[in-house]
């Protein structure tokens, strides 16, 4: 015999479970009024002729901006299509207002008289879209499914309330994200100046040396096996795919079980393939995008066996004579990376040989330089790190906040 539930005192049961007496659920369809007849996309080559400072908007965000508008409103856009309905690396529903041109990969949702537009967003925002997924090879979320999702709702009033709480921490959101952005543009800043010579620091004179990367230290091979070829399971070697180093520079590539996949050693002829060294530089020669050249300094390697996998360069810089961080910093420097742009090939995939980045040229201080620049810099990255924790912070207390005031499990007075 099934254990009957208990409901406390000014609670109910529902098919979302347990809420309180004066909160109904109902479905989407009935909230919101759904407006995806009037999306219209644009095609890449037709949005380059029509370039305008409105928003144009798609299943994550705004993609780009277009000389006119089809929406002129206060809206909710639902992603629906796409790896980020599973992976949510981006938020899925989000607010959009004023004049805007919206695609076919976002639901288009205006809120109903009596029904808060920001505590509806928040609530879908909330939600796990896994039991909704109607795609088979890309996540997709149907209209006539996204109609019926249950909706949880309380008065029009305490609605309002909820929403004025969440925006507290929205704003401050906001605020830290600028400030990260701040500090950001502050290190592009200090990049570009320290990097070339312009602004030198403090003790330090003399002229810089022109040499090629390839000077600097040995390219090493390593293992072109994809992915897809290697058995990761039982496996006692880690292998560094290139989207593993498509971070930004310093952040340590962390060689451990969480990060890096592993392999068998059968899977390499170890006579042809170098391990990574504590110091190496990884630098990315194939990418979807601008990243493609960018590097990241490997550190933390104890005893495990690393391999740089395909679509990689393994780099190991010259002892005493450069300083792999200052190297690694000049490699993802906007300075260096606009003498790349010649040598990359390719559209939509990008890549870069090796021999045409040993033979790229950069300018280098003394190593005693080297390492005052770099002190700098990695300062300045650690003031990012510390904002950046602080944003993630208040994000997860935003999060634990849905969690109890959009399911009536606390009450605002």
């Amino acid at each position: 015999m099934k254990e009957k539930q208990h409901i406390p005192a000014g609670y109910k049961s529902s098919p979302l479970g347990i809420i309180p007496e004066d909160w109904e659920v109902k479905r989407l369809g009935e909230v919101c009024t759904f407006l995806d007849n009037q999306r219209i996309p644009i095609k890449d080559a037709d949005r380059g002729k029509m370039k305008g400072k409105y928003p144009y908007y798609g299943a994550s965000g705004i993609i780009d901006y277009v000389n006119d508008y089809i929406f002129d409103d206060d809206l909710i856009l639902l992603g629906e299509d796409g790896a980020n309905i599973i992976t949510r690396s981006t938020p899925l529903a989000f607010l959009v207002s004023g004049k805007v041109w919206i695609n076919n990969h976002a639901h288009v949702l205006k809120a109903n008289k009596g029904y808060n537009r920001y505590y509806i967003c928040n609530y879908l925002e909330s939600l796990s879209y896994d039991k909704y997924n109607t795609g088979t090879a890309q996540p997709k979320l149907n209209q006539e499914v996204c109609e019926k999702i249950p909706v949880l709702l309380p008065c029009e009033k305490e609605q309002n309330n909820i929403s004025d709480l969440l925006s507290l921490w929205d704003t401050a959101i906001s605020k830290q994200t600028a400030l990260i952005e701040k500090l950001t543009i502050r290190k592009r800043g200090l990049m570009q100046q320290l990097l070339t010579g312009k602004k030198r620091l403090k003790g330090f004179e003399g002229e810089w040396k022109l040499v090629k990367l390839g000077e600097c230290g040995k390219f090493l091979s390593n293992n072109t096996l994809s992915r897809d070829q290697l058995n990761e399971d039982g496996g006692n070697v880690q292998n560094i795919h290139y989207g593993d180093v498509l971070i930004k520079y310093p952040y340590i590539l962390e060689c451990n079980k969480e990060t890096l996949p592993f392999i068998n050693e059968s899977a390499y002829k170890e006579s042809m393939t170098d391990f990574v060294k504590n110091g190496d530089i990884i630098i990315s020669d194939t990418a979807e995008d601008e990243t493609v050249g960018k590097a990241c300094e490997v550190q933390n390697i104890g005893t495990n066996k690393i391999l740089a996998g395909l679509h990689t360069m393994l780099f190991r810089p010259n002892d005493g004579l450069f300083s792999p961080c200052f190297l690694g910093y000049y490699i993802n420097s906007e300075v260096y990376h606009s003498n790349l742009i010649p040598l990359i090939q390719g559209i939509k995939v990008c890549s870069i040989g090796k021999q045409a980045i040993q033979n790229t040229s950069i300018v280098i201080p003394s190593i005693g330089e080297q390492n005052a620049i770099t002190s700098v810099l990695v300062n300045a990255d650690k003031e990012i790190e510390i904002q950046k924790q602080k944003l993630m912070s208040l994000q997860e207390q935003k999060k634990g906040l849905m969690q109890v005031l959009l399911t009536g499990k606390k009450r605002i007075k």
